[in-house]
C-alpha cells in the first residue's frame, strides 16, 4: 500500500501516474540544468515533495563513487538547487524547499529504477537519523516512510515509534501509520510480537482520539499483550478503551475491563489501579449497580493511587 511521508513532506496529493510522453517532456526541460543538477533533483524528489536541502546534500555524498561525477556531486548540491530554483523547478520559502508542481517530482521519480529508489530511500533514512538527531522525534514519520520504501525489515518498528509520537500529539494520522506498520509486519517471516502489540496499542489510542468506539481495537491490543505476558502492555491496552456514552449499554466495556484486570496481578503496578478506576467509572453508568459496593471499590482504588493520579 502506498503511504505518503507525514508532516511537511506530505503536502502534495498522491503522486500522479504520468504518461511517458509527459515524463519525456519534463525530462527534456530539466535536462537543460545539466546531469549533475538532475541527479540532485532526483535525490530531492525521493526525499519528498518538500525537502531539507541539508538532507539532500548529505545523501548526495553517500552515492556510489562509480557513478559519473559522484565525487563532485555533494560539493555542488546547493549550487544545483539554486539553479533549479532560478529555473522555477523548486521554490524556497526560507524554512525549506519544495517542488513547484507535484508532476515535476513524479517525472523525476519515474526515471529511477526500483533498485535505485530503494537505495536512495535507505541513504536518506540514514542521513535523517544523523542530521536530525537533536530533534528526531519530529521526524519519525519521515523515517518510517523511507525505511518502508527502502524495504527495510526495521520499518514496522519505525512506524510504531511514529505512531506513538503521533498519538502523543493527538494526531489522528496515528491510525494510518499503525495500519501500515501492521501490514509490513505481517509480511515478515518472523514478525516481532512485541512490535505488533505496541502497534495495536497505539492504533487503539488513535481510534480513541478520533472519538470512535474502539473496543474491538482495544481487545486486539489486549489479546496481544496477554499473549506476551507483559502486565504493563496489558494495562496500556486496557486503558485505550474509549469512554462509552451514558445512553448506551456498557456491559461489553465492563466485561472487557474486568477480564483484563484479572491478568493484572501485580498490585504495586500503578497502571493496574488506573484500569480498576476505569472499570469503576463505567460501573457507575449501570443503573442497577450496588452504590455501596461501588463506593467500597472506588475507595480501594483511590488508596492505591497518588493524589495526582
Amino acid at each position: 500500500a502506498a503511504i505518503a511521508p507525514p508532516g511537511d513532506l506530505a503536502s502534495p496529493p498522491a503522486e500522479p501516474d504520468l504518461p511517458d510522453s509527459l515524463v519525456e517532456l519534463i525530462d527534456r526541460r530539466l535536462s537543460r540544468l545539466g546531469e549533475r543538477a538532475l541527479d540532485v533533483l532526483r535525490i530531492a524528489a525521493v526525499t519528498g515533495y518538500r525537502f531539507d536541502a541539508s538532507v539532500v546534500e548529505e545523501a548526495a555524498g553517500l552515492q556510489p563513487a562509480s557513478r559519473s561525477d559522484a565525487a563532485g556531486l555533494a560539493v555542488d548540491v546547493l549550487a544545483h538547487l539554486d539553479r533549479a530554483r532560478d529555473a522555477a523547478v523548486i521554490t524556497d520559502d526560507g524554512d525549506g524547499m519544495q517542488f513547484r508542481h507535484a508532476v515535476i517530482r513524479s517525472a523525476l521519480l519515474a526515471r529511477l529504477s526500483s533498485a535505485r529508489l530503494r537505495r536512495l530511500h535507505h541513504d536518506i533514512a540514514t542521513v535523517i537519523e544523523q542530521v536530525q538527531a537533536p530533534s528526531l522525534s519530529r521526524h519519525l514519520g519521515e523515517l518510517a516512510y523511507h525505511h518502508d520504501k527502502a524495504g527495510s525489515p526495521d520499518a514496522p518498528r519505525w512506524y510504531e515509534r511514529a505512531t506513538r509520537a503521533a498519538a502523543g500529539s493527538f494526531d489522528l494520522s496515528a491510525i494510518g501509520l499503525a495500519d501500515r506498520g501492521l501490514e509490513l509486519l505481517s509480511a515478515l517471516d518472523r514478525p516481532d510480537p512485541a512490535v505488533r502489540c505496541d502497534l495495536l496499542i497505539t492504533r487503539a489510542i488513535g481510534l480513541r482520539l478520533a472519538g470512535t468506539d474502539n473496543i474491538d481495537g482495544a481487545r486486539r491490543a489486549a489479546e496481544a499483550a496477554i499473549a506476551l505476558g507483559d502486565q504493563e502492555r496489558i494495562a496500556s491496552a486496557l486503558l485505550t478503551l474509549t469512554v462509552a456514552s451514558i445512553t448506551r449499554d456498557v456491559s461489553d466495556h465492563t466485561g472487557f475491563l474486568a477480564s483484563g484486570l484479572a491478568h493484572l496481578t501485580d498490585m504495586s503496578q500503578v497502571s493496574r489501579w488506573k484500569v480498576a478506576a476505569e472499570l469503576c467509572l463505567r460501573k457507575v453508568m449501570v443503573p442497577s449497580a450496588d452504590a455501596a459496593a461501588q463506593r467500597r471499590e472506588m475507595l480501594q482504588v483511590i488508596s492505591h493511587l497518588d493524589p495526582g493520579d
